[in-house]
C-alpha cells in the first residue's frame, strides 16, 4: 500500500486520481448571503459619499467661478488664481464621485443577479476608487514635503 494519497496501491504506475471535492454548498451560500449583507448596507453610505461629491464639487466650481471673476477684476491675473485653482480642485472631485457612483451601481447588479462577475465588478470600482485616493494622497504628501523643503531652505 502507498503513502502517498490518490495513488492506487495496486499499480504503481498509474496515474493519480484526482480527489473530490468537498463542496459545501451551504457554507457558500451563507458566504454569499453575509457578502450581499455587507455590500447591501454599505451601498447607501457610498451612494451618500458621491452625491456629496458631486455637490462640493459643483459648489466648489461656482466659488472658484467667482472668485476667479471677482479677483481678476479687481487684482489683475494674480487675484484669479486661488479662483482658478479652486475650478481645478472642483473638477477633480468629479473622478472619484464617478467611481463610488458606478461602485454603487455595480453593487445594485450584483445585489439582483449573485453572480461573481458582478461581485467582481463591483469590486473593480471600490479598486478604481482607492487606487484614485492612494495617487492622489502620494501627489499631496510630495507636495507637502517640497513645500516644507523650500520653506527651510529659504528660512537658513
Amino acid at each position: 500500500m502507498s503513502d502517498e494519497p490518490n495513488v492506487a496501491s495496486d499499480n504503481p504506475y498509474q496515474s493519480p486520481e484526482a480527489a473530490p471535492e468537498s463542496t459545501d454548498f451551504a457554507a457558500a451560500e451563507a458566504d454569499q448571503q453575509r457578502i450581499a449583507s455587507m455590500l447591501r448596507q454599505t451601498k447607501p453610505w457610498v451612494r451618500f459619499i458621491s452625491i456629496s461629491l458631486y455637490i462640493f464639487s459643483g459648489l466648489t466650481l461656482v466659488y472658484g467661478i467667482m472668485i476667479a471673476v471677482v479677483g481678476g477684476r479687481l487684482l489683475g491675473r494674480i487675484g484669479a488664481a486661488p479662483g482658478i485653482a479652486n475650478i481645478i480642485v472642483a473638477l477633480c472631485y468629479i473622478f472619484p464621485a464617478s467611481f463610488l457612483w458606478a461602485y454603487a451601481d455595480r453593487t445594485s447588479v450584483f445585489l439582483q443577479r449573485r453572480s461573481s462577475a458582478t461581485l467582481a465588478a463591483a469590486l473593480e470600482s471600490q479598486k478604481s476608487f482607492w487606487k484614485l485616493v492612494g495617487v492622489v494622497m502620494l501627489f499631496g504628501l510630495c507636495i507637502c514635503v517640497l513645500v516644507f523643503a523650500y520653506t527651510a531652505y529659504r528660512s537658513t
